[in-house]
C-alpha cells in the first residue's frame, strides 16, 4: 500500500528510500512523511482522494465533519436523523 500510495502522489521514490521501507521506519519518520502526503491531499477533493487511493489499492475512507454526517446521503437514506417531540417539555 505504501508503494502505491507514494506512486499516487508521484514522489514514488519514497517508495525505496530507506528510510521508509517498514512500517516501523515509516513511523518513526512520519515526521518528513506527513508533508509529501499533506500536500497532494490539500489538492484534492475528499471523495476524489478517496476513491483514487482506494482505486490504487490504498486502504483510505472520507474523514466526515458532524454537518456532514447530518447531510450524508447514507444516513438520511436509512433515516437515522429524526425529529421528536418531548412530551414533558413540548419541544
Amino acid at each position: 500500500e505504501f508503494f502505491a500510495l507514494c506512486k499516487l502522489i508521484g514522489r514514488a521514490e519514497l517508495a525505496t528510500d530507506p528510510s521508509y521501507s517498514t512500517s516501523f521506519e515509516r513511523y518513526r519518520n512520519q515526521g518528513e512523511l506527513e508533508e509529501p502526503i499533506a500536500s497532494w491531499a490539500a489538492k484534492q477533493e475528499r471523495m476524489d482522494a478517496f476513491h483514487e487511493l482506494q482505486a490504487a489499492g490504498v486502504t483510505a475512507a472520507p474523514v466526515y465533519t458532524q454537518a456532514d454526517m447530518f447531510e450524508g446521503p447514507q444516513l438520511q437514506a436509512r433515516e437515522m436523523w429524526q425529529d421528536v417531540t418531548l412530551t414533558m417539555t413540548g419541544t
